[in-house]
Order: structure tokens, then sequence, then C-alpha cells
């Protein structure tokens, strides 16, 4: 409940003051005597001080001063009363620190609108505060990682390869397999994952915009959101805004585009959320495109991410790619497209894990005359 304190010699005005705060349910304290508001107001604490001008012993407007020069109640805002409307008086009480005024008599529905103005405006404040501490937060994690990278560029390239997930466990009832591909010598796609035995898989897969060692600490980032997001046990849509939600204040000019996914192998269920990268779906040696859309990252304040899930069946995968297998030209400025690399993906479906990646890349390349302009990563999960 909001507490007021009412600081008013005249017994009459303060019982007036606290009818109307009491029927507008606020809480309430008063001082008759302003010598000892200092006191009160260290000892107990109140969110909006209603203090009138004219008072014996100190008036309003030296003890809005005393109040306003103490460190612990600066912040507390004060709205001066008074009969007064002289126009000197009303300008020194706005220079001494008071955020309002209100005339004497009070009427009601003005009282209240002062001081709801009063309370929203505080309430806009603390939010303010709120989420800068929290961009302070982010950001202090952050920056340790800024501060390694940009050190060296060999030592940002052996950090991040640390990071991205190029080589994974053998699991009895599912394989993964990851290829990376920097333009150079670090890059902005990342591939990520955490497990939990053989009871779930989480992965995160995505392409920075741009490259090189800016991207390349975005994508850092990113898998350093990941991992916290993991150890929080969240599903792919809440990962994702998660992982929105800490790098947006921190990150500027890059956004990133991928997808989520989280495996349940006993089940084979996979559940999965997209950020602008779609996933593909290798059946019966046909190619589908898994159901979805969704925003990419740290484009917009707001993201829009949804989740899906689908049950998958034994020699059964699932693709994910960045753009850059897709978006390379050959020497008739022919784009490779997505029919392309469809085609190549069935032509070497007789392929398993990595070799099966490496072909596709191999079919890239060759199209291109190894002339590439931008990060190529895939991650392929197998159902056994």
């Amino acid at each position: 409940m909001y507490k007021i304190l009412i600081i008013d010699d005249n017994a009459a005005n303060v019982k007036q003051t606290m009818y109307l705060l009491h029927k507008n349910d606020f809480a309430i304290g008063y001082i008759l005597e302003p010598k000892y508001a200092i006191e009160r107001l260290l000892y107990e604490e109140f969110q909006l001080i209603l203090l009138d001008v004219y008072m014996p012993e100190i008036d309003g407007v030296s003890l809005l001063k005393q109040i306003k020069a103490h460190e612990e109640l600066k912040d507390i805002p004060v709205i001066m009363l008074t009969h007064d409307t002289d126009e000197d008086l009303l300008s020194k009480c706005l220079i001494a620190g008071a955020v309002d005024f209100i005339n004497k008599p009070l009427n009601e529905k003005v009282l209240m609108a002062r001081i709801n103005t009063v309370i929203a405006s505080r309430e806009y404040i603390a939010e303010i505060k709120k989420q800068s501490e929290k961009i302070k937060k982010s950001e202090s994690l952050i920056t340790k990682l800024y501060s390694q990278i940009l050190k060296d560029l060999d030592k940002a390239r052996k950090t991040q390869y640390s990071l991205v997930s190029l080589e994974f466990p053998n699991f009895s009832s599912f394989a993964l397999n990851s290829l990376y591909k920097p333009i150079d010598k670090v890059g902005g796609d990342f591939i990520c994952f955490e497990h939990v035995g053989e009871d779930r898989v989480d992965c995160f897969f995505g392409d920075v915009s741009g490259h090189g060692i800016s991207s390349a600490m975005v994508s850092c980032m990113a898998i350093l959101a990941f991992k916290t997001a993991f150890a929080k046990k969240l599903y792919p849509k809440e990962a994702l805004s998660f992982i929105h939600e800490l790098l947006f204040p921190v990150v500027h000019n890059h956004f990133i585009v991928g997808a989520y996914f989280t495996y349940f192998p006993k089940k084979q269920l996979l559940q999965y959320s997209y950020a602008g990268s779609p996933l593909l779906l290798l059946r019966k040696n046909q190619i589908h495109t898994l159901e979805g859309d969704g925003t990419g990252l740290l484009m917009f304040s707001e993201v829009r991410l949804q989740e899906y899930s689908i049950q998958l069946n034994s020699g059964e995968r699932v693709l994910l790619y960045s753009d850059g297998l897709i978006e390379v030209f050959n020497e008739k400025q022919e784009m490779y497209s997505y029919e392309r690399f469809e085609e190549s993906a069935l032509k070497n479906v007789n392929h398993k894990g990595k070799v099966f990646l490496e072909r596709i890349l191999d079919d890239t390349l060759i199209f291109s005359n190894h002339n590439i302009k931008d990060d190529m990563a895939m991650l392929l999960l197998e159902v056994g």
C-alpha cells in the first residue's frame, strides 16, 4: 500500500487531508511539529510527502530543502500544500525540489489526480531503474567475454571453437553430428548442445548477421546464454525468449536467426521453436520443412516465438543449416538455392553422420568453385 506522510501544524487541515486519503485507500502518517519530520522519515518509510508551506519554527520551503539535501531522503517526492498563489513562492518550491503543489482548501479530485500522477511517475522511474540494473548485470557478464576475445584473434578462434559443439558423445539410440566452416578464422554461425544423459538433449543452432570478429563475439555470447537457459531447464520457446532478453540490451547492429530444439530420445519426441531458421526432416527419402515460424532474435525489442513438437521414427533425420550453404554463386552468378541443396541431401541420403554433411558441403563448394562469402554450418540429428 502506498504510504503518505502529512506535515502540517494545523490539526484541522491534517484531519481533512487524512479523511480524503483514507477514503482513497492510502496508508497515512502525520506530523504536527515539523522539527521532528527528518527523524520520522529516517525510521519510517514513506513513498510521498504532503508538506504545508506556512508553519511555525520552520517553514515548508526550508524543510523541503533539508529533505532534498539528505542522502537517504532526497528521492521521496514532495507535494506542497498552500493557500498562497504567489508565483515567486511556488517557483521557490519547485526549485527546492517539490514535484507539485496543491492549493488549499483541498479538492479531492485535484488531490487524487496529483497524487496518482506522482505514483505513476515513481513507478515508471522504478521500472527504469530495475531495467537498468538488469542491463548492468548483462553487461558485466558479456564484457568479460568481450575483453577476452579482443585481446588476440587467435585466442578468439580458440575460445569460439571451445564453445561451438563440433564433437558429440556416442548415444545409444540417436546420433548428433555437425559441420562448421567459418569464412574467417572466427565466424558468426554457432552450434551448441547440452544433454542430461539420454533423457534429454537440447541444441541451439544459429547464424549471427555478418561475419568475422564482431559476429563471433555475438555467437559466443549466444552460446553462453544458451548454457544458462539449459541450466534453468527451459524449453525451446522459453529458452529463445530468455536468450533474446539477456542479449538484446547489450548487442547492437547484429541479429540472430536460428532454431532451438529439445529431443527426448526415449519418446523419440522433438520439441522445437523457430527464430527465423528452418528445420528439415528427412523421412522416407523425402525432405520436409517442419511446420512453424518465428522472428529472429535481437531484431526488435519484442520477439514472436511459438513452440512445436513432432514424433520422430527410427531412421529419420533432422537437419539444420545456415544460409551460407545456399547463398553462394557460380561463375554465371546463379545462386545455389534451396532446390539444389535439397537435391544434394537426397543424393547423399545413403551416407550417414559427418560424411553425409561433408558430401553436402562438397556439392556447395564445387558449384561455387570454393568462392564462399559467408560462414557455413550444419547440424544433424539421426534417430537410431
